[in-house]
C-alpha cells in the first residue's frame, strides 16, 4: 500500500510539474495525497465502514477528484499571482484566487462525495 501510494504521489507530482510549469505547486498538491488518503481511512474506521474493493474503488476516484481540484485551484493562484495588472499584495492575490475558483471546486467535491454515498452503504450479501 505504501509503495503504490509513493507512486502515485511521484506521477501525480510529475504530470503537475509538466502540466502547470510549477515545482512548489506540483509538490503542494502532490502532499494532498496521503492527507486524503489518511482523513478517508479515519473516517472508514469511524463510521464502520469495510475497506472492500468496492469502497477502495470509490477513494480511488475521490482522490483523483481532490488531485483535479487541487490542480484547478493551484493553476489559479499562480496565474493570478503572476498577474502584474492589479497592486495587490500577495495575500489578498492568492485569497482572491480562491475565492474565484471556491464554488466549482465545492460543487465538484460534493457531487463526488453524494455519488459515492451508495457505493459506503453497500454491505457484503
Amino acid at each position: 500500500m505504501e509503495h503504490a501510494l509513493l507512486l502515485e504521489i511521484l506521477i501525480t507530482a510529475l504530470v503537475i510539474l509538466l502540466m502547470v510549469g510549477h515545482l512548489r505547486g506540483a509538490m503542494l498538491v502532490s502532499l494532498l495525497l496521503p492527507f486524503a488518503v489518511l482523513v478517508t481511512f479515519i473516517l472508514m474506521k469511524l463510521f464502520r465502514v469495510d475497506a472492500n474493493i468496492v469502497a477502495l474503488s470509490g477513494i480511488a476516484i475521490a482522490i483523483g477528484t481532490v488531485v483535479n481540484m487541487g490542480i484547478v485551484l493551484t493553476e489559479n493562484v499562480l496565474q493570478k499571482i503572476r498577474s502584474e495588472s492589479d497592486n495587490l499584495p500577495f495575500s489578498k492575490r492568492v485569497a482572491e484566487s480562491v475565492k474565484e475558483v471556491a464554488p466549482a471546486i465545492f460543487t465538484a467535491i460534493m457531487a463526488t462525495i453524494i455519488s459515492s454515498i451508495p457505493i459506503f452503504l453497500l454491505h457484503p450479501s
